[in-house]
């Protein structure tokens, strides 16, 4: 992935003046053309026209609902635009850090983290209903964390590296319900099962038709004993790569 555009002040002014306009979409293609991919991947959220984006709004309006809130609209469009100020703000802390006054990176795991729980938290939602926070608590290493949440930007805008990553996470936490500690095998037992209630992942999955049978045969029949869960030894066929990559990095975790 290339290394995105040095931003300035000027830059992040632009962009935010493009936010108080109310123009979500805006801000982010901005930012996407200096080489952000967050913003990319965020706006598959705002425009809701990505399987990253499209998974993330209905994954977040089920965990709402579960939680005896329904989302309205405007409710949705509120909480688009503060995860677009998170952003900016983090990139502005970025530049009020810098010896040089710029930003030169785009924002880190643990920074996305925290202000997707703020976010949510201030809209009285758990931070769960972000898709990620349940993958990034089984992740307990910082740089295994990092590492998979860079595969996350370079998919971002790409619609079959998007899928094809949702789905080697989904084998991922589904591995994780069968090798790793009682604890971490109970979350993403509860994240699997809220991701098998998604209209929008069940589409993702069926366009992708992935059959990749050395995942399956090894970990298929233990996963969907472990896991209770009809889909689970289907979903196991995704890519070897992807879950062999992913898996690596979330060893850490055990």
């Amino acid at each position: 992935m290339a290394t995105p555009n040095v931003l300035t002040q000027n830059n992040l002014d632009y962009a935010r003046s493009l936010l108080d306009q109310g123009r979500v979409s805006g801000m982010y293609d901005y930012l996407a053309a200096q080489g952000y991919q967050y913003a990319r991947l965020a706006n598959g959220v705002a425009r809701g026209d990505s399987p990253a984006g499209l998974i993330a709004l209905e994954f977040m309006e089920n965990t709402a609902q579960a939680q005896g809130h329904t989302l309205s609209e405007a409710e949705v469009n509120s909480i688009r635009g503060d995860m677009a100020n998170g952003y900016l703000r983090a990139l502005q802390q970025q530049l009020d850090n810098s010896t040089t006054d710029t930003v030169s990176r785009d924002i880190t795991a643990d920074e996305a983290w925290s202000f997707h729980s703020d976010v949510f938290q201030n809209h009285h939602l758990s931070a769960d209903a972000w898709t990620l926070n349940t993958p990034f608590e089984i992740i307990v290493d910082s740089a295994a964390r990092q590492a998979y949440w860079q595969q996350v930007l370079n998919a971002a805008g790409d619609p079959v590296a998007e899928a094809s990553l949702s789905v080697g996470t989904y084998v991922s936490m589904s591995i994780n319900t069968a090798i790793t500690s009682p604890e971490n095998a109970d979350k993403a037992r509860s994240w699997l099962l809220r991701l098998d209630n998604l209209e929008t992942y069940a589409d993702v999955v069926g366009a992708l038709g992935l059959q990749f049978d050395k995942v399956a045969s090894t970990f298929g029949d233990r996963v969907f004993d472990a896991t209770n869960s009809p889909s689970i030894a289907a979903l196991a066929k995704a890519s070897a790569s992807i879950v062999g990559s992913l898996f690596y990095g979330w060893s850490f975790a055990l």
